[in-house]
């Protein structure tokens, strides 16, 4: 398959690539386009054989839902049975943005999508090039990230010609991504609301717009999971990664006394800039939780070119969108983590 290629950072004609890009869409292809959380790999959300195209570009198992992406609410009507008055509090407050929204879906969504589920995911991205593109195409985009299955998901157009190119029908780069870390996935389809996914959206943020209890995820489920279930391999890169929790001291202590040369360490400025060991190899995510979200994967990509035996890499605080980091992270390293 030979790939079409546009870097919107240098394109001034945007409402040319769109019409391009919607014209793939519309002929069942798939264009990867980037948002404000990772870049998604998407297709016609009505198309059963094109969002198939979708799991084969990623060999992504087809038992795993696809988030449905709208750029107006208007879109909604015709995937959704209903909307309740927690899911339309929600949009008000939180639409365009990272939340993603699990309703009852409507016979017009293929079971591609929702993996034969009565319930089908909804967001609205906040990215203006993600709007642009979906508005152009005219109909719901059913997009995953925009990665090859397990691997990390991909913020930087560093990575998505290396590896999409030749998987995909269209690929636009643009600029990093601004939050980093997938959407909050919350579940609002009955009375009790669910948090499935952590984000930069929080349970708290969620609590104090529908004026109840969240129920789902929280911290204690990112520091410590408590079944096998949880720590299924995802966003992993192929060098073995471990989590090391502790205070900034403990951990510069941990990583001077390492002796190997063959390991790495991502973490906060405050530590990489501490450590004596000159053979770690460092990466720093900049100087707190925001920048550590929006570059975890990055960083974890950039280090896994290192060829290391071992990537170590700072826990954080597991509130607000620390939560969402932590659990990314977790699942990066197998839950394997190391506490000071």
């Amino acid at each position: 398959m030979e790939t079409k290629i546009y870097d919107l950072t240098k394109d001034d004609n945007l409402t040319e690539i769109f019409s391009d890009a919607a014209s793939v869409i519309n002929a069942g292809g798939t264009v990867v386009f980037p948002t404000e959380t990772v870049y998604g790999l998407g297709a016609n959300a009505y198309d059963d054989e094109a969002v198939k195209k979708i799991f084969k570009a990623k060999n992504r198992p087809s038992d795993n839902p696809l988030i449905v992406h709208i750029s107006d609410l208007d879109m909604i009507d015709d995937l959704v049975t209903c909307i309740s008055d927690d899911a339309r509090k929600l949009m008000s407050k939180f639409f365009p943005g990272p939340l993603t929204l699990i309703m009852k879906k409507s016979s017009k969504v293929p079971n591609s999508v929702s993996n034969g589920l009565d319930t089908v995911g909804i967001r609205m991205p906040s990215d203006k090039e993600a709007n642009g593109f979906i508005k152009a195409c005219g109909v719901p985009i059913a997009a995953p990230s925009a990665n090859i299955s397990k691997r990390p998901s991909i913020t930087n157009k560093k990575y998505l010609v290396e590896e999409l190119s030749g998987k995909v029908d269209m690929i636009l780069c643009s600029k990093n991504s601004s939050i980093g870390l997938e959407s909050t996935v919350l579940d609002v389809s009955s009375d009790k609301v669910k948090l499935l996914r952590p984000g930069k959206i929080s349970a708290e943020d969620i609590e104090k717009v529908i004026g109840k209890k969240v129920y789902g995820y929280n911290g204690e489920d990112a520091l410590l999971p408590k079944s096998p279930g949880m720590k299924y391999e995802h966003y992993k890169p192929k060098t073995k990664v471990v989590v090391l929790n502790g205070n900034d001291k403990s951990i510069i202590n941990y990583l001077n006394d390492i002796k190997a040369d063959d390991a790495g360490f991502i973490g906060l400025d405050n530590i990489t800039q501490k450590i004596g060991n000159k053979k770690i190899k460092l990466k720093s995510f900049g100087k707190d939780i925001s920048d550590a979200s929006r570059n975890l994967y990055y960083l974890l990509r950039e280090m896994d070119s290192e060829n290391l035996d071992i990537i170590y890499v700072q826990a954080m605080d597991s509130r607000g969108i620390g939560l969402a980091y932590m659990n990314r992270l977790l699942k990066a390293a197998s839950g394997d983590i190391i506490h000071l």
